[in-house]
């Protein structure tokens, strides 16, 4: 049913004009070189020409409709259309009520009968001439003047009614029709005679597809590249960085990482298409969508939600050539956005507060695919950003740039990318100039028929620390507590293991601060009560990960106590240096010396500069860490002293023998 909306949209404004000259409705066909007639002269000065649509795309169905008919005649080596008359695609009992033929002071003629007298089809190709030289058009159909035109003539297209949905849609009947591709030269009209023609397409290959429109003069064989309504989008994520030199600069990427708890910047760069102008209405949407592990930043303003969410607008030199689909290219036309150079020339226009927002919390919908947040941010006309008098704001080639940012969150995905799209729907129908009016001006509805550009996808990474703590022999050591501080903390999720007093409880609890299930013997000879804190209170045991951290330090430490598996695990890292120490060893056990460690994150995975600390699966970082044992040192009267006696003993000895050896020596 959408595409039946669609097609009888194309009469409304057929505007795009190739090469037009009014004065004599002349072409830029190639003329002969000598002085033979033209060949493609040939059906009683009528002429049977090739009109040309360079597309290689499948998919498209173009027609031709005929405004105008004539002959054709040469003026040196100029080609013009003379006698015109109407086309064979106009209903003439339409003309009047359109053109109406006026007298000298501007009013209405009549017929004896009391009937508006038609202007002729040369008299109306001839107001259009004079108007064009009027507004210095120089020569050439000026788009304004061609609008106007093409919406008027539209209306006394030959065709059919039919109702759709209730409502009466119009259906203009075309000249001819093509929709096969010939090879290496694309949709090929042949034997139009000489005319003034609207060219539009009727089908296009998908949903999404864009619709073009063209006016032109058929005096000879021609050849018409499309105007596209290619539309460019993209979406990236800013990145601060530091060169080697220690240089401090931006750039946009694809992927990144940060911690839990730190923000991500996003940049979504449009580029408007080539034919903008041809549209008497246009619909811009970002429909954007962030996972449940991102959050978008917000403040509070008189008791309501401020969303950081900014739309500019980009003209200038600068993006001459330039693409959104280059991270190259946006990060030198934002780098003049956001004042780190300078481009002569360019402007740039905050209009965030001409665009609607909508921010929903579509929790886990599945229609959505990714659960978490979706972001509206809609203009129904783009167009009305041009004051009707002053500087124009918005054209094709401009860039319109929305940014915002968010958080990683507590729900964000481990060692999984963390991510965000964007799609953009957009005006693709030039030839559909009917403004409407939406049901809700204050959803995000558009008045014409839009397209969709495929989703574009970022991803932010984080990654983990898991802690193996174990005794020489392989025993885990749950009970031990670490602590873990660096720059690229900021909030830690750690799972840890809560025993808290309960009747119902299975663990008892030792003294040494671990817990235990066997219970306590508290008599005869295996009495081991002197271990228990207490011989009646239980304990129930409960898993939780807690978010610990403190949100805005550069440097935030937090503690994780080892469970009963022999691991502790520090979620959501970034890229950053760290310290991990051991703040408490189990009795006999001495604690380790601090480990210090680098987390590298190389555009793709982390890696650590430490061989202590591995690499896991999904990027993730693992350690085992071995406590030992005390030093015992000797006690008194034990074999501590009889070491002494004997040491000492041999000592003595060894004096005495020397010394008798020393007196034979003396004898001799």
């Amino acid at each position: 049913m959408k595409r039946l909306k669609r097609i009888p949209s194309i009469v409304l404004a057929m505007v795009m004009v190739l090469g037009m000259s009014l004065t004599a409705f002349a072409t830029g066909a190639t003329p002969p070189t000598d002085e033979t007639e033209d060949p493609s002269n040939t059906v009683a000065g009528k002429g049977e020409f090739t009109l040309t649509i360079d597309d290689q795309t499948t998919g498209y169905t173009y027609a031709v409709y005929q405004i105008f008919s004539g002959d054709l005649s040469k003026d040196g080596e100029r080609k013009t259309m003379s006698n015109i008359q109407w086309g064979a695609s106009i209903d003439q009992s339409k003309i009047a009520s359109v053109f109406p033929k006026k007298d000298k002071d501007g009013n209405v003629v009549e017929d004896e009968d009391g009937n508006v007298v038609p202007m002729t089809a040369a008299d109306v190709a001839a107001s259009i001439a004079v108007s064009a030289e009027d507004s210095d058009a120089t020569n050439e159909f000026d788009s304004d003047i061609a609008k106007k035109f093409a919406a008027d003539i539209a209306k006394c297209l030959n065709g059919t009614t039919t109702t759709v949905e209730e409502k009466d849609v119009f259906t203009p009947t075309a000249y001819k029709e093509v929709s096969t591709v010939t090879a290496n030269r694309g949709y090929v009209f042949e034997k139009l005679p000489v005319g003034y023609y609207m060219v539009a397409n009727t089908n296009v290959p998908t949903e999404d597809g864009e619709y073009t429109r063209y006016m032109m003069e058929i005096v000879g064989d021609l050849t018409a590249k499309p105007k596209r309504g290619t539309l460019e989008d993209d979406k990236y994520i800013k990145v601060n960085n530091t060169t080697p030199e220690g240089i401090e600069g931006v750039d946009y990427f694809k992927v990144n990482e940060a911690p839990i708890g730190g923000t991500v910047e996003y940049n979504i760069p449009v580029k408007l298409p080539e034919n903008f102008a041809d549209y008497k209405s246009y619909y811009l949407e970002f429909h954007d969508i962030l996972s449940k592990g991102l959050t978008l930043t917000s403040t509070t303003q008189d008791n309501s939600t401020v969303y950081d969410i900014k739309v500019k607008v980009v003209n200038g030199s600068i993006l001459n050539g330039k693409t959104v689909t280059k991270k190259e290219d946006v990060k030198a036309v934002m780098d003049v956005v956001e004042g780190r150079s300078v481009s002569e020339g360019t402007t740039i226009a905050d209009v965030t507060a001409n665009f609607k927002k909508k921010v929903t919390d579509v929790g886990s919908n599945d229609t959505l695919k990714k659960g978490g947040t979706l972001i509206q941010v809609w203009m129904h006309d783009l167009r009305d950003l041009n004051p009707e008098n002053g500087e124009v704001v918005v054209k094709a080639g401009s860039w319109v740039i929305l940014t915002y940012s968010a958080k990683l969150n507590t729900d964000a995905l481990i060692g999984t990318g963390n991510p965000n799209y964007v799609s953009i729907k957009y005006s693709n129908n030039p030839n559909n100039s009917d403004m409407g009016t939406p049901d809700n001006p204050d959803e995000p509805n558009p008045k014409n028929p839009t397209g969709e550009t495929p989703e574009k996808r970022v991803d932010t990474y984080t990654t983990e620390l898991t802690i193996t703590k174990t005794d020489e022999a392989g025993t885990v050591l749950p009970g031990v507590e670490f602590k873990l501080s660096g720059a690229g903390v900021n909030i830690i999720l750690v799972t840890e293991e809560i025993f808290d007093k309960s009747d119902e409880g299975e663990y008892w609890k030792l003294k040494d601060g671990s817990y235990t299930k066997e219970g306590p013997i508290i008599s005869g000879e295996d009495d081991n009560s002197r271990y228990y804190e207490s011989t009646t209170d239980k304990y129930k045991k409960t898993t939780n990960v807690i978010p610990k951290g403190n949100v805005g330090n550069e440097v935030t430490e937090v503690k994780g106590t080892v469970n009963e598996d022999g691991t502790v695990t520090f979620k959501g890292l970034g890229a950053g240096s760290y310290t991990l120490e051991e703040t408490y060893a189990l009795p006999g056990y001495n604690r380790i010396d601090p480990i210090t460690f680098e987390v590298i994150w190389t555009g793709r995975e982390f890696i650590t500069d430490n061989d202590a600390i591995e690499m896991g699966a999904k990027s993730n970082l693992v350690t085992t860490i071995v406590n030992h044992k005390g030093s015992l040192l000797p006690s008194t009267g034990g074999i501590g002293t009889t070491i002494f006696y004997v040491v000492g003993g041999i000592l003595v000895l060894g004096a005495g023998v020397l010394l008798v050896a020393k007196k034979r020596m003396s004898n001799r």
